[in-house]
């Protein structure tokens, strides 16, 4: 679903895995993926993340077929993400590289 690699001392790869449906996020690979940006976020030792996606597209956007039953459904989905405080904690980590 979401592969992990490390390249070099200071740079990760995050490869979305789903390449049958061009990397569609469901519920599951936008949970991995917030797990791995949040610990990357506070990791001192990686300065370069590249997210990219296996296979032949990056990524087709929302699976809407893996969000489940009604507690699931997009709307929701879209409104409990946490981009918020990942995108914060990368701007503040990168304002102080200036």
């Amino acid at each position: 679903m979401l592969i992990v690699e490390d390249h070099g001392p200071r740079a990760r790869v995050l490869r979305l895995d789903r390449p049958d449906s061009l990397n569609a996020m469901t519920v599951d690979l936008v949970d991995a993926l917030h797990r791995e940006l949040d610990a990357l976020a506070t990791d001192r030792d990686v300065s370069v993340v590249v997210l990219t996606g296996q296979g032949r597209g990056f990524c087709a956007g929302l699976d809407l077929n893996g969000y489940g039953g009604e507690d699931r459904v997009p709307g929701d989905a879209v409104r409990q993400t946490r981009w918020g405080p990942s995108t914060q904690a990368w701007r503040r980590r990168c304002t102080s590289l200036r």
